[in-house]
This record gives structure tokens, C-alpha cells and sequence, in this order.
């Protein structure tokens, strides 16, 4: 029963959004893939076949092309795995099906190394999505977790049902979100039918347009002393086809109300215990309000879905050369890409801003911002010491509106860096039965760090060096070091290997992902 449900809302949410924008907004493109950390431990064994109805769902409705593949990995504590990855439909789908929930004991699973392991088979720019009714061990691993995901720039996002026996501490999950650009949806284990009604809000979206969470509460905006709890106000643009927003709170019942420019009332189309989104189709341009009656902890998204949908993509430079890790205090390029049909922008008052990833206040904004071809815009900034997201607005030609996107991903300045060394070609190249060597460097700022640990994530097991190691690093050294690896027989042409590199301090931390794919030896 639940199941029909669940497919008939999501059938109904592709009627009306477009198949086209439907996949957009599950991030679903034909060079993506599809995740899927699986807990099957027995206390899922009710959930688990409205957890495979929902995967079902959102695989067949993904494009049928020889590039997407489909990986599951199922967990249950002690033990991850086997991970499986597919370019095959009919046998992702058989290997589903013979999923089992069983065994189990303890509160906390082995979530973590799960989602690791995911990481090392996601493409980038692919979405995860993790089911579980439990906590997590081996909290020290979170940090791993966050640089692999914003390095690959994949979101996840977490299906949490709760547990009949043990209490489960969220900020783990609600971190690797925020920090992913996913979000976590905690629900009720006899409502898990009802999930299909919120699962379209957690792709990445093409258009977020603002999110936040009470831990900024002190950045809202409360305009009545009659009104209790949290208060939040966003725009919304003439370009916004369908408004979406999504709203988790830590509290159970919450009353949630969203609010149009004009004050009238919009009611949620999705409501659970923890959860509330509201759709809005063809919405009027203006401030909209959120409020939400609970001091207690939230977090909320806002997206724009369309065909037509406005977003902005962007990276940063320096020294004339696109760079991942942005150091505090440097002075960077950024390069601003707007994603817009031709006319939907009138040119004019173009700006980005660094804001807060908590209270979406600016705190900087990019000076010098300059139209250099097309829908390009450069400018520069100095770099913070806060995580920041970037904010772009724009206005719109037919109604001369102000257009509002963000980030979905949260970006963290840092002190230090890491240089690779060598041949990139060669050693992105490596064959079976072959050792060598990846050599790197790494260089830092910190006025005061001096010791640290490096460690390597290496999910592939093809190093034989030591994968952690403590080393002491000046202020302006230059620190080289090398991992050895060996390529085995077991590893398969076409197969990519990663390495995740982490430098500790005491203040700061910084990573770097080393990828390489396994080739036919010719020799």
C-alpha cells in the first residue's frame, strides 16, 4: 500500500515538473551516477521494501544511457559491502532485490566507512543517498568524508528513520549535509511510504536559492513580537517556474507556515513529524517569509526548479591557474559562469557576495566583478578565515526583479596546500602488476601550527606505505613526502583508483584527491 503511494506522488511530481527538469533535479545527467548506502541491518527489515520501492523509482526514471552506472552499498555493523557498481540495468536491479535485512544488535552502525566507500565509486557531481535508522561509528573518519564530498563536489543526502530502541546523535549526518551541499530528513518509521513526497527536494538542485539553519538564528530576520519561533525571509525572482522548500526540524509537530509577498498563507504539500516542504507553482516575485514555531535546531533548503531554471557554476584561480584549495588571507580570482537562457538577464547589477552558510548574511563581497564574455564574470576577493558560500544576484529583464542563487556546497578556506609532483599523464595512467611512487608536497601559512598528521584514505588498497604518519612543518617550509603504491592483478582496465590526502593541524586541516585509471600494460 505504501509503496503505490509512494511511486503515484513521485509519477505526479514528473507530470508536472518534466521529465527533463525531474532528472535536473536529482542531478540525474546521462555522465552521472546513482549511489545508494543501504543499512540492512534487521531493524530495516520493515522499511526495506519502501527503501527499494524508492530506488526502484528513481532508477527507472533516470536516462537509460551505457555511461550512467548504479552503485549499492549495503552495510551492517561490523561489516561494509560488498560494493557494487553497475553499468548493467537489469542487474542492479536483480541485486536489489536481493537485499536482506537481517542481523544487527548495538545503536550505532558503521555508516561512515560506508558512505567512504560510496565516495570512491560516486562520479562527481553525483548525488548519494544513505537509509539508516542508526547513529554512527568512527566519528573521526567525518572530516574524510566532507573533503572526499567537496572535492567531488557529490552531495548526500540522509533518509533517517528513528529507532524503536536507541537514540541516535544527529550532528554527524547534519554536518557532512551542510558541508556537502545534501540534507538530512528524519522521519517516521510507519510514515516511510510518505517519503516519495520529499525525496524530489534533496538532488542538488539547478537553482538553490537559499538554505540555511538555526545555528545562524541570530542573522534572521523577526518582524512581529507577536510571532514566536524562528523567523526567515528569501526572495523569489520572476525566472522561478516552481518554488520548492524544504524544512527539517530537530523538534517533533513543528508548525511551519511559508508566506507569500502579499501575506497570504501557502500550506505544505509534504508533512511528517520532522519534516515540511511546500511547492509552489508559477510563485509571485517578492520576500517571501518562512516561520517556524520552535527555538529548537532546523535547517531549510529553497530551490528554484524549471526547465528554464537560472544557477551559476564557479571556480577560483591564482596566478592565472584554476586551484582547489583557496588559502586565508591570498587574494583569489574567482570565475563566475551564469547559467541562463539568452534575455532572461537585463546585464545589470551583477554581484556575488560571500555569505554565511548558517544565516545567508553577506559578509564580503567580491570587488571588481567584471563582465568578460557572454554570461562570464570575473572579479577578486581576500580570502576569509570562515566558510563562506557564494552568493550571486542579478537583476532579470522582464519584470526587473533581483535574482537570488547560492552555492550548494559550502567552501572552506585554508591555511596550507598540497602540490603533486610529476608526469600528471603518467601517473593518472597506471597498470596491472606495477609499483611505484605518487610524490607530493605540502606548504602551509599558520602563524603558530608547526606539528602535523598526514594521513591517506585508500579505498582501492593499492598502497603498501605507511597510510598515517606525524611530521613538523615551519611557517613557509616546504614539506615533501611520497606514497608508494602497487597495482595488482585484481585491479581492472578502466577501473579508477583514489586517494584522498589529509594534512592535520591543530587549527587547519587541507586535502587533496589523487585519481588515476587502471590501463592495458603494452609492454
Amino acid at each position: 500500500r505504501h509503496r503505490r503511494s509512494a511511486n503515484s506522488f513521485l509519477d505526479f511530481i514528473r507530470r508536472k515538473l518534466g521529465s527533463q527538469t525531474f532528472n535536473q533535479f536529482f542531478s540525474i545527467e546521462p555522465d552521472t551516477s546513482l549511489t545508494f548506502v543501504l543499512d540492512t541491518t534487521g531493524s530495516m527489515d520493515k522499511e526495506m521494501d519502501e527503501v527499494k520501492g524508492i530506488v526502484r523509482y528513481i532508477f527507472h526514471n533516470s536516462p537509460s544511457t551505457s555511461y550512467a552506472s548504479y552503485t549499492l552499498v549495503p552495510f551492517r555493523d561490523p561489516h561494509y559491502g560488498p560494493v557494487q557498481s553497475f553499468y548493467d540495468r537489469r542487474a542492479f536491479l536483480a541485486s536489489l532485490e536481493n537485499l536482506q535485512a537481517v542481523g544487527g544488535g548495538d545503536c550505532d552502525e558503521v555508516v561512515l566507512r560506508a558512505i567512504h566507500e560510496g565516495l570512491s565509486e560516486a562520479d562527481s557531481l553525483s548525488p548519494i543517498f544513505v537509509f539508516t535508522d542508526a547513529g554512527t561509528k568512527h566519528k573521526e573518519e567525518m572530516e574524510s568524508v566532507i573533503n572526499m564530498g567537496q572535492w567531488m563536489q557529490v552531495p548526500v543526502f540522509f533518509f533517517l528513520t528513528p529507532s524503536d530502541t536507541c537514540d541516535k546523535d544527529l550532528s554527524t549526518y547534519l554536518r557532512i549535509a551542510d558541508q556537502t551541499g545534501g540534507q538530512v530528513l528524519s522521519l517516521e518509521k510507519d510514515k516511510l511510504g510518505e517519503m516519495s513526497n520529499l525525496v524530489h527536494s534533496t538532488g542538488m538542485g539547478q537553482a538553490p536559492i537559499s538554505s540555511g539553519s538555526s545555528s545562524g538564528y541570530e542573522g534572521r530576520n523577526r518582524r512581529s513580537v507577536e510571532i514566536t519561533g524562528q523567523h526567515y525571509t528569501f526572495p523569489c525572482d520572476d525566472t522561478v517556474e516552481t518554488l520548492l522548500v524544504s524544512v527539517n526540524c530537530e523538534q517533533s509537530g513543528v508548525a511551519v507556515s511559508l508566506f507569500t509577498p502579499e501575506g497570504r498563507q501557502i500550506f505544505p504539500t509534504a508533512s511528517l513529524n520532522h519534516a515540511k516542504q511546500f511547492e509552489v507553482s508559477q510563485p509571485p516575485p517578492g520576500i517571501w517569509t518562512l516561520i517556524a514555531a520552535t527555538e529548537e535546531y532546523l535547517s531549510y533548503r529553497v530551490n528554484s526548479v524549471g526547465a528554464r531554471s537560472l544557477d551559476f557554476s564557479c571556480y577560483f584561480k591564482e596566478a592565472g591557474e584554476p586551484i582547489k584549495n583557496i588559502i586565508i588571507g591570498s587574494t583569489v580570482e574567482v570565475v563566475v559562469n551564469i547559467l541562463a537562457e539568452d534575455g532572461v538577464l537585463s546585464g545589470e547589477g551583477v554581484q556575488l557576495a560571500l555569505v554565511s552558510p548558517e544565516s545567508g548574511v553577506a559578509m564580503a563581497t567580491v570587488s571588481n566583478l567584471r563582465h568578460v564574455r557572454e554570461s562570464q564574470y570575473r572579479g577578486n576577493f581576500t580570502v576569509p578565515k570562515y566558510p563562506f558560500r557564494l552568493r550571486l544576484e542579478a537583476r532579470t529583464r522582464r519584470g526587473g526583479t533581483i535574482a537570488r542563487r547560492i552555492t550548494p556546497h559550502i567552501i572552506n578556506p585554508t591555511y596550507g596546500r598540497i602540490y603533486v609532483h610529476g608526469d600528471l599523464v603518467e601517473q593518472m595512467q597506471l597498470s596491472p602488476l606495477t609499483r611505484g611512487s605518487f610524490a607530493f608536497s605540502f606548504v602551509h601559512g599558520h602563524p603558530t601550527d608547526r606539528h602535523f598528521t598526514i594521513s591517506v584514505s585508500d579505498p582501492a588498497g593499492i598502497l603498501y606505505s605507511p597510510k598515517r604518519f606525524d611530521v613538523e612543518v615551519r611557517k613557509g617550509a616546504l614539506y615533501e613526502f611520497s606514497v608508494r603504491y602497487a597495482i595488482s592483478a585484481n585491479h581492472k582496465e578502466g577501473e579508477e583508483l583514489r586517494l584522498l590526502l589529509t594534512v592535520r593541524g591543530e587549527h587547519f586541516q587541507v586535502s587533496y584527491l589523487q585519481t588515476a585509471i587502471v590501463v592495458r600494460s603494452f609492454s
